[in-house]
């Protein structure tokens, strides 16, 4: 996961939350970098 914001220069945060449980969270740009790699799938 934090290869992935990483290329959309955005960060990702984990640890234990006020509830007792666990959170993830991640902050991508609405606009990619001009010099993002696209990904293709399989057709």
């Amino acid at each position: 996961m934090r290869e992935r914001t990483a290329l959309y220069q955005g960060t990702v945060t984990e640890g234990t939350n006020s509830r007792g449980g666990w959170s993830v969270r991640a902050e991508l740009r609405l606009i990619p970098p001009t010099n993002a790699p696209t990904e293709k799938h399989p057709e």
